[in-house]
């Protein structure tokens, strides 16, 4: 007999199902490792192209004439390249204080030069400059695409390299020792037929042919099909993601390097149980059992709760503690993994909703306020552009927006409104203080105006019957829907409050603070606001001390006329206070807003918008800003940086910056958990295909075992309960160990995370119940699938061939 690779064949055809099984187990390795290589690569591809349309040159050589420009452009190390003006900044460092200055020199006849390899351009670079003695500059965003930067002898190219082979060989070790266990498994099964082809002259070079052709069918088939499987992954992962993939066979390399390198070193293991027996012992199916002292053992606790079946079922297990070590070790890692990564996932969900607690419904506000020294021409000038504020509101995850009214009023009656703030507001919060700094110098010096405008001020807010029915769920009094001089005043919210510890390096948490104690019922005289802000305009432009975009309390020390301004305000606040031109309007509800961060922004008042207009003598089309209300468990950092983009402007910072932040954070926390997640899914995978395989081999092994029971009295439903019950401790000790080892990998990165954001320890019940639930499947179906495939009768396996 000569064909072995026929008989190959013919070995994996008499267990379909085993040999699917572990193809699949090899695909999903290599989908993965090739679907990622792919990506990447492609991902590399991409950003080289789009460099080069941005700077399409490798290096710059500075040059000090035209013909040198030309002589240097001529070289047979460029390719091509182009003369042009070029900016190179030198820095000259001061002996004495060891200071850099920058110097900066224009050279009008540089070379923009590519070289002939672009593996090697900061090796052309090098070459060049020394040869014509000129300065140059690589291009940076480049020469990293090409692993050139700070390496001129490719020592950062074979760092990637030899970290891309790594990573292929870890996944290898999974995708071969699913091989292992299935080829010895058909060696096993097969080992007659290797001593009676020893019997008929084969040698063991040709045993050794078998095993190595079975390994290399597996591999090579798990192989293809993972690189077809993981290209169209990455096709579709592209096109979602905006990068222009495609099956790449530079991505492939790595894969057959370690997968099959690896394969031809276990195979040659794997050979080595089937050369070393003799013809004799292969036909009788006997193997070699490493013999050891017998020990005596007692009853255990699953003999004293299942009876006898338990019983021999733990021994079995202390008889195999190697096998079984091993399907506990496999078991109890997927579970930890799947434990940690969803808890973890919940825990940031959960701080996400905290997030959105603190800053609103709508979480994203741009606005401004208009006040008696920025009108709202002013305010309106600095808001981005109305085609970026749109660009939000058709964001696919905005979930809705609505325009921002909103304006500085200013009281009457300073005292009154100042004795309305609670004494813990004043004494806990950074506005409170500053508040009280400010009545403290008001109370000295009556003419001082900035104080004024401070304590007199609080913001009003106008909102439609949607907005006010949206306030109802924080209302604690009275009512929402307002009259004509009817308002509704928040009263409670929380600030950040840090610890008293210096030292400490956990986040800020949020305290829960009264900010005033007005009552439904109480009256709040406003200074009339239209007439107030016209004339104070009027009147700073007819001192010709007018500036556009308002003054801040800072502003006094760059600009000269910024207090002159203020004084003017002041003034003609006092003016109409004193001709009594105000309007009271009554507190008709009392809002609390709970989380929701209010504590370091003064009394905030909401009223309708037809009040509002009313009370501002704005129009509805002059509008303060905007708000959105941001889906902040699915959006992405892409979607958060172009949010970013469109509402940056030049002339001021609005309060998103800080929630965007935040955001971002938490979903490159979130992503990354995806990644684990996904890598676990893969380990756990992995895992069941070679408890699977193992298991059924396992099995297959102890036949004359099951038959001996079976022939001295023992009932198939009693053999099958006895198995069955070695798989209730396999899966009990994984799910135990799983579940503290996760709880505890879990509880290590919520206590990283926490020091930064406010998190909730609460393991995830779901993944425990759902890695639970696999893992009893998966040992229950390994063990009951095969143990029913087994005849009915089992006396025949006790028979041996002398």
């Amino acid at each position: 007999m000569g064909d072995y690779k026929k008989l190959a064949v013919k070995y994996l055809k008499a267990n379909r199902a085993r040999s699917i099984i572990t193809i699949i187990g090899v695909a999903i390795t290599v989908m993965v490792l090739y679907g990622g290589l792919n990506l990447a690569y492609s991902y590399l591809l991409n950003a080289r192209e789009e460099t080069r349309q941005e700077k399409d040159y490798e290096f710059v050589l500075m040059t000090e004439s035209k013909a040198q420009a030309e002589q240097i452009a001529a070289d047979s190390q460029i390719e091509k390249a182009y003369i042009g003006k070029y900016e190179y900044t030198d820095w000259q460092v001061d002996e004495q204080t060891g200071s850099s200055t920058p110097v900066k020199t224009l050279y009008r006849n540089a070379v923009y030069a590519t070289g002939d390899n672009p593996f090697h351009m900061e090796k052309n670079m090098d070459e060049i400059m020394d040869r014509y003695g000129v300065k140059a500059e690589l291009n940076v965003d480049l020469a990293v695409l090409y692993f050139q930067e700070g390496t001129t002898d490719g020592s950062m190219l074979m760092v990637v390299v030899w970290l891309i082979l790594l990573i292929a060989y870890i996944f290898a070790i999974f995708a071969v020792g699913i091989i292992r266990n299935t080829v010895q498994m058909f060696m096993m099964e097969q080992i007659k037929d290797y001593g009676i082809l020893r019997c008929i002259g084969s040698t063991k070079g040709q045993l050794k042919k078998i095993i190595y052709l079975m390994g290399a069918m597996l591999e090579c088939a798990g192989i293809v099909i993972g690189v077809i499987v993981g290209g169209f992954i990455t096709l579709i992962v592209g096109a979602f993601a905006g990068v222009s993939a495609g099956y790449h066979l530079i991505a492939a390399v790595p894969v057959l390097i370690c997968y099959l390198g690896d394969l031809y070193f276990v195979m040659r293991d794997n050979s080595k149980i089937i050369v070393k027996m003799t013809p004799i012992s292969a036909v009788r199916g006997q193997f070699r059992i490493k013999t050891g002292r017998i020990r005596t053992r007692g009853k255990g606790l699953m003999g004293r709760l299942f009876g006898i079946e338990g019983e021999y079922a733990r021994k079995s297990v202390l008889r195999n503690r190697g096998r079984y070590v091993k399907t506990i070790a496999s078991l109890s890692v997927s579970i930890a993994a799947l434990v940690a990564v969803v808890s973890v996932s919940g825990a940031l969900d959960k701080a996400v909703e905290f997030l959105d607690g603190e800053y609103g419904t709508y979480q994203v506000q741009v606005y401004e306020t208009p006040s008696q020294l920025q009108d709202i021409d002013s305010v309106e000038a600095g808001l981005p552009d109305a085609e970026s504020l749109q660009r939000i509101a058709d964001n696919r995850y905005t979930l809705a927006a609505r325009k921002v009214y909103a304006a500085n009023v200013y009281v009457a009656d300073i005292d009154e409104l100042y004795s309305k703030y609670n004494d813990a507001y004043i004494n806990t919060t950074m506005y409170g203080n500053m508040l009280e700094s400010y009545k403290k110098m008001y109370e000295n010096d009556k003419s001082l105006a900035m104080g004024r405008m401070r304590l007199s001020g609080i913001t009003l807010h106008g909102m439609d019957a949607s907005g006010m029915k949206d306030l109802s769920q924080y209302l604690v009094d009275g009512t929402v829907d307002v009259s004509d001089h009817g308002i509704v005043v928040v009263t409670g919210g929380s600030s950040a409050w840090s610890d008293d510890d210096e030292d400490s390096l956990t986040y800020q948490t949020l305290e829960h603070i009264q900010v005033n104690d007005y009552k439904v019922g109480d009256t709040i005289a406003f200074v009339n606001t239209d007439k107030l802000f016209t004339e104070t305009q009027k009147a700073i432009e007819q001192a010709g001390i007018a500036k556009t975009g308002g003054d801040r309390a800072d502003d006094t020390i760059a600009d000269p006329d910024a207090e002159k301004r203020i004084s003017i305000a002041n003034e003609v606040y006092d003016r109409l206070v004193a001709e009594g031109d105000f309007t009271a309007y009554t507190v008709e509800g009392i809002l609390d807003l709970g989380d929701m961060l209010t504590g370091e922004s003064g009394i905030q008042v909401y009223t309708s918008v037809d009040n509002y207009l009313a009370e501002t003598g704005y129009t509805p089309c002059q509008i303060s800003g905007m708000e959105y209300q941001i889906d902040s468990t699915r959006i992405t950092n892409r979607s958060i940086d172009d949010m970013v983009s469109y509402l940056y402007t030049d002339t001021g910072a609005f309060d998103f910056y800080m929630y965007v932040e935040n955001l971002r954070t938490f979903q490159s926390f979130k992503e990354f958990n995806r990644v684990i997640l996904m890598i676990a899914a893969l380990v756990f995978a992995l895992g069941a295909v070679n408890i699977i395989n193992a298991t059924a081999g396992n099995l297959h092994m102890r036949r004359k075992e099951f038959a001996q029971l079976r022939v001295i009295g023992m009932s198939r439903k009693r053999l099958i309960k006895t198995v069955l019950l070695e798989g209730i401790m396999t899966a009990f000790w994984s799910n135990i160990l799983g579940i503290l080892i996760g709880t505890g990998i879990y509880y290590g990165e919520y206590y990283f995370i926490r020091l930064m954001f406010q998190m909730r320890f609460a393991p995830s019940v779901t993944a425990i119940v759902v890695g639970v639930v696999l893992s009893t499947i998966l040992v229950f179906g390994s063990i009951l699938i095969p143990l029913r495939r087994l005849p009915q009768s089992m006396a025949e396996d006790l028979t041996l061939e002398e």
